[in-house]
């Protein structure tokens, strides 16, 4: 039996994913682990045993380690780039066929921001904007265009184009992506 430590945004089916390869072997991942139904939510770095002897696909747990379970304000993760962590400290993750024991695991994770305008803004600084990407503006209840703003993630600035400013009390959803690592 292999041992893996599942990761914070893990559900149990991104742990079967990344152990088996496919859900054929849910069941005994469930009886295996003594789990109490199939619809706990791993807690980070808890400990999952498994037959790696039934290892569906390789490809599929192979380069990825799956974190799509929503986590406390509604977000969902996902993976953008895997691998095994540092030398030594996880060595129960699955790895890949080579390695790269200095790369940590990246994931982005989708967060909302809300601005309310004051009136007439063509540009709005906010900090929780620096070193992220943008994924999506909605004004009030339209989404804008990629054409309608520009962004500066060093400084956090959206600057509207097209002429665009903002009305007083308008409220802007800004969702954007942060990577973090583990």
């Amino acid at each position: 039996m292999s041992q893996f430590k599942a990761i914070y945004g893990q559900s149990i089916w991104d742990v079967i994913l990344n152990t088996y390869g496919s859900f054929d072997n849910s069941v005994k991942m469930v009886k295996d682990n003594s789990l109490s139904s199939i619809n706990i939510v791993p807690s980070t770095q808890q400990l999952f045993i498994w037959d790696s002897n039934l290892n569906a696909d390789v490809a599929i747990n192979n380069n990825n380690i799956f974190a799509t379970s929503p986590v406390a304000n509604g977000n969902v993760l996902s993976v953008v780039q895997g691998s095994s962590g540092a030398a030594g400290n996880n060595t129960n993750y699955v790895q890949p066929s080579n390695p790269n024991y200095n790369t940590m695991i990246k994931y982005e994770q989708n967060i909302e921001v809300q601005y309310i305008a004051g009136g007439g803004e063509n540009s709005v600084t906010i900090s929780d904007l620096i070193g992220n990407r943008i994924v999506q503006i909605t004004r009030e209840i339209k989404p804008m265009l990629v054409a309608d703003f520009g962004f500066n993630a060093n400084t956090g600035t959206i600057t509207f184009n097209n002429g665009i400013s903002l009305n007083n009390g308008e409220t802007l959803f800004i969702i954007y992506a942060k990577v973090l690592t583990s």
